[in-house]
């Protein structure tokens, strides 16, 4: 896996440098843009901005995996082998990059939102419209407001309910309508999706606070505290197990999560197009042929309304599932070294850090305010390409565990990518 991490960066270090960067400055100018509507228009607008640079980020990321594609032995096997059996297949670059994008939203926001990336833009985003603000001396002195001072309001519900439904009904007329309205379909997947969480972290913010309120609550959530402050072991064993859900969760999801992004990503680039059944019978295949036989015995219409809130909710999951299932298969050892490496040039970066502000050596504040970002941007052009080919060589681990136990390239695409 290490080995084929380096041999991917030798041969694309390039192209993926040059992806990475469009990135960076295209997601930068945006959030300049978004604080500067924010300050000059409306917050709303400001926010109605801000997802087109989460979408730049995703945009560059799925450039780089798609980069990597002809590094990996196994995947470039299954891909020769679609390309030679699907009609119409290969798709061109830019094509394959269209395409994936919009299956990759869903996955990737879990990620942003684990990872804190969502709150480091809306922060970048706030900052800029900060630096961009007039400041009038003449007016009343009064409580600053900053973009992020948007409250759940009927504008913002509105927001997240017309994208919602502007969304699915362009899914449902797609055929009908030019290549050109996916690009919609993206921003407006991404404005929902961001907004509802926003939404969804304001809630929960106010959820302890709520509790301690309310009489039916209130005993438990004081008595708990009493007890906590009261009984030194209960502390510690209850701080103990944050932290350890804390390292948990930056040392063994974060790389599984973006495993799992690369899966859907370079799955979603083979050509085969969730056409393919598996012709293996199991339990669960007997009792979805009984449940479908069951669910078409319900008029027609009554399935459409019962099914309207739930369409496209499943298409969306399921390749997570399938990404899952193909991580499982690649075993605790294996997955246990990539987490463990994984780590390692996490470290690393910070390392780099450590070694860049001593070799320039002691200066004024000023100076290291002004070159912070340029060193970071630095270290993250060499770390951050190399996690990515890591994580690529990792999936490329998961479909060799796939083939030792599927025998034929369309078996192995059918596991991929399985009937919805």
């Amino acid at each position: 896996m290490i080995a084929l991490a380096l041999r991917a960066f030798a041969r694309t270090w390039p192209a993926l440098l040059a992806w990475f960067l469009a990135g960076w400055t295209v997601r930068l100018l945006l959030l300049r843009l978004a604080g500067w509507a924010a300050e000059n228009i409306d917050p709303l607008v400001g926010q109605l901005i801000l997802p087109l640079a989460v979408l730049a980020r995703l945009a560059s990321y799925i450039g780089m995996f798609l980069v990597l594609r002809p590094v990996l032995a196994h995947f470039e096997r299954l891909e020769q082998f679609a390309d030679r059996t699907v009609p119409g297949a290969p798709r061109g670059f830019f094509a394959t990059w269209a395409a994936t994008l919009n299956t990759s939203i869903l996955p990737f926001f879990l990620i942003y939102a684990a990872w804190g990336l969502i709150a480091d833009d809306a922060y970048a985003y706030s900052a800029a419209s900060l630096d961009q603000m007039v400041l009038d001396f003449d007016a009343p002195v009064g409580p600053v407001e900053t973009p992020l001072d948007t409250p759940l309001s009927f504008a913002t519900v509105a927001i997240v309910v017309v994208a919602f439904t502007l969304r699915r009904l362009i899914a449902r007329f797609a055929t009908k309508l030019p290549a050109w309205i996916g690009a919609i379909t993206v921003y407006l997947e991404a404005v929902w999706i961001i907004t509802a969480l926003s939404f969804i972290g304001q809630l929960l913010a106010g959820v302890p606070d709520w509790l301690a309120s309310r009489r039916m609550f209130a005993w438990a959530v004081n008595g708990w505290e009493q007890w906590r402050e009261s009984l030194d072991w209960v502390r510690a064993i209850g701080d103990g197990i944050a932290w350890i859900a804390q390292q948990l969760g930056d040392v063994v999801a974060q790389p599984l999560a973006w495993l799992t992004l690369a899966a859907i990503v370079l799955a979603g680039a083979l050509p085969l197009a969730r056409r393919t059944r598996s012709r293996r019978r199991t339990r669960l295949d007997a009792a979805r042929v009984s449940a479908t036989r069951r669910w078409r015995r319900i008029g027609p219409r009554t399935r459409r309304i019962l099914m309207l809130p739930l369409n496209g909710i499943v298409e969306r999951w399921q390749p997570i599932g399938t990404a899952l299932r193909l991580i499982w298969r690649a075993g605790p050892l294996a997955m246990g070294f990539y987490v463990l490496a994984f780590g390692v040039l996490t470290v690393a970066s910070a390392w780099l850090g450590w070694a860049a502000y001593h070799a320039v050596g002691p200066h004024e504040l000023s100076w290291f305010a002004a070159l912070d970002q340029p060193i970071s941007l630095v270290i993250d052009t060499i770390v951050f390409p190399l996690q990515l080919c890591l994580v690529a060589a990792a999936f490329d681990r998961c479909l060799r565990a796939l083939d030792e136990t599927v025998t034929t390239p369309a078996a192995e695409l059918a596991e991929i990518h399985p009937t919805p």
